[in-house]
């Protein structure tokens, strides 16, 4: 079945341009567009749309209670080009039927550099919509949580996180639930490509009040501070002496992309052993379910986004087949789970 398509944008250049990323896919079948949001109404009066692209020339804030309404039972997808600020917050209690691309001003790329960001994006969620991974996916149950439970009883040193489709807005929902101050230096590798991963350490620094900034090579790690791995290159950890370092490279991309978790997870597994912590959260492919198992199996913990909260459960699904996880859970489990570890930290602390 093939996705039916609305373009919504001010400017006839971008509607040309969003087209032609839709004509090329093979899943997408009938195409439409307009120059307002006043007039989309009017064509989902003759139209299910599947996917809306909605450009941030035609978007105001006063227009959340509308698409509300209107995309409550119609849309599978909702794609927002938003610019520096995010105009449908509102809109996360769609979450599991809403992708959001998060942008930076087009002056940081250009607009060519925008369309080449929203023709990756928006393949891998018509992929993963047409694929319909959710419906196949059975409900899987935690053991109870105990007294027992291995991150309770050892320090976490490092806590290291993959995310890809729907992660960005996976971390603010997470990030935005931690208490800081933490006692590890947490550290992010998100497919994004160059300029937009600065733009979501902002962001995340905003909602958590952790200090949050890309990696830098030969860059000291610290406890309480947020690093994400800068677009389009590879992170991992590196030790010097007794400190702790970023170390860059741009060498082959792992599972298509780069920045990849597994060099990130891998390199942080053989250096903490078992005080490093893992998430994997929301994304297509399979990236970080190896180097998830690397940190299962030198004694850290890892956990995983459930199916049901996920925009694509394809990341933690496969570290799930390996068996390369402890905990799975929505986005409020993973923010406990974060903020459990961290008091854990503490406590052993205070007590040695």
């Amino acid at each position: 079945m093939k996705l039916d398509a609305l373009i919504v944008d001010s400017l006839s250049s971008t509607r040309n341009q969003i087209r032609q990323v839709f004509d090329a896919m093979a899943d997408i079948g009938s195409i439409s567009a307009c120059s307002a949001i006043d007039q989309v109404k009017k064509k989902f009066s003759s139209t299910r749309f599947d996917l809306v692209f909605v450009g941030i020339e035609s978007w105001h804030e006063d227009h959340n209670s509308f698409f509300l309404e209107l995309f409550k039972d119609n849309p599978k997808i909702i794609l927002v080009y938003s610019g520096p600020w995010h105009p449908c917050e509102e809109l996360s209690v769609y979450r599991n039927r809403c992708y959001n691309v998060i942008m930076p001003d087009q002056e940081d790329l250009g607009f060519n550099g925008v369309i080449d960001y929203l023709k990756d994006e928006i393949s891998v969620v018509v992929e993963a919509t047409t694929k319909d991974q959710k419906a196949t996916v059975q409900p899987i149950k935690n053991p109870p949580v105990g007294k027992h439970e291995p991150y309770l009883n050892r320090r976490t040193d490092v806590f290291i996180i993959a995310s890809s489709t729907g992660g960005p807005t996976a971390l603010e929902i997470v990030f935005s639930q931690l208490e800081p101050p933490f006692n590890f230096p947490i550290l992010i590798a998100q497919h994004m490509p160059p300029d937009f991963t600065k733009n979501l350490a902002i962001k995340l620094e905003k909602v958590s009040g952790i200090p949050a900034k890309e990696g830098q090579q030969g860059e000291s790690i610290v406890h309480n501070k947020i690093y994400i791995a800068p677009g389009d290159f590879h992170m991992m950890i590196s030790k010097s002496s007794d400190e702790a370092t970023i170390s860059l490279d741009k060498e082959k991309k792992i599972h298509s992309v780069r920045p990849a978790a597994d060099k990130l997870f891998f390199s942080a597994s053989e250096l903490y052993g078992n005080t490093c912590t893992a998430m994997i959260l929301t994304g297509m492919g399979e990236d970080g379910a190896k180097g998830a198992e690397s940190v299962k199996d030198n004694g850290g913990f890892v956990m995983i986004q459930d199916a049901e909260s996920a925009t694509v459960w394809g990341m933690p699904k496969a570290a799930y087949d390996l068996g390369a996880y402890h905990r799975m859970g929505d986005l409020n489990a993973c923010a406990e789970f974060m903020n459990s570890v961290n008091q854990n930290c503490k406590r052993l602390r205070n007590a040695s």
